[in-house]
């Protein structure tokens, strides 16, 4: 029982790729600046073949987002 269980954690973890001890955002100034301050972030990964960056860009400064940025994937 207690196998079966621990596979299904460590199963489900690879499956997300967690841990991920590195994310490319943290490269961004603004982000290691206002991360741990009163800031929102929102980050949109865009692995979707139906993303567009200048339609997400669009929307976000529809929605009154003060900075967005396109942040490069390593």
């Amino acid at each position: 029982m207690l196998g079966a269980a621990l596979s299904a954690v460590f199963g489900m973890l690879a499956l997300n790729g967690l841990p991920r001890p590195h994310h490319p955002l943290f490269n961004v100034k603004r982000f290691v600046k206002h991360a741990t301050s009163d800031r929102f972030f929102l980050c949109i990964e865009a692995r979707d073949p139906k993303f567009s960056l200048a339609d997400s860009s669009r929307f976000l400064h529809a929605l009154k987002a003060t900075h967005v940025s396109e942040v490069e994937d390593d």
